[in-house]
């Protein structure tokens, strides 16, 4: 039984309290037996972040991870060997990779709304933004008598 070190990163920077749990391919019964581990980041690399594994663990296995008050903020897949080696985990989905923690926007959203404000379709003098071919609205603003933006609104593609 190795100490097998699993690292993520692009994770937001700075997170505190994470844990992580993994599951044999295909099983819903935890794989750590002794309980989801912690995961801290690394001292030189922000948003790079490692646990040790202690449980004789080979295979492919699901990775979710957790913030302190038990809200999933990644997950994926991760191939181990029960060494001491450093096995990291892939998104097999990088667009659902949550990208800023407290409002849990995932990369496809912010996609979305930078996609609109960069080559989408105006209205309102520019207070409206919507998607390229002008179907659906995803920053719309609220301006003032002097054109001050005093409010946003955004509406993401899921």
């Amino acid at each position: 039984m190795a100490s097998t070190v699993v690292a993520i990163d692009g994770l937001p920077a700075g997170l505190a309290g994470m844990t992580l749990e993994l599951y044999a391919n295909g099983s819903d019964t935890l794989a750590n037996d002794g309980g989801a581990d912690a995961l801290t980041e690394e001292t030189n690399r922000d948003g790079y972040y490692t646990a040790t594994v202690t449980e004789a663990l080979t295979g492919k296995h699901y990775a979710l991870i957790h913030l302190s008050g038990g809200a999933k903020i990644a997950d994926g897949y991760v191939y181990l060997a029960d060494d001491t080696s450093t096995y990291r985990v892939v998104d097999d989905d990088p667009l659902g990779l949550i990208v800023e923690a407290n409002g849990k926007v995932t990369a496809q959203e912010v996609l979305s709304v930078l996609l609109a404000a960069c080559a989408g379709v105006t209205a309102d003098s520019g207070a409206t933004l919507k998607d390229p071919d002008g179907t659906a609205t995803r920053i719309a603003a609220t301006v003032d008598s002097s054109n001050n933006r005093t409010a946003i609104t955004l509406t993401p593609s899921s």
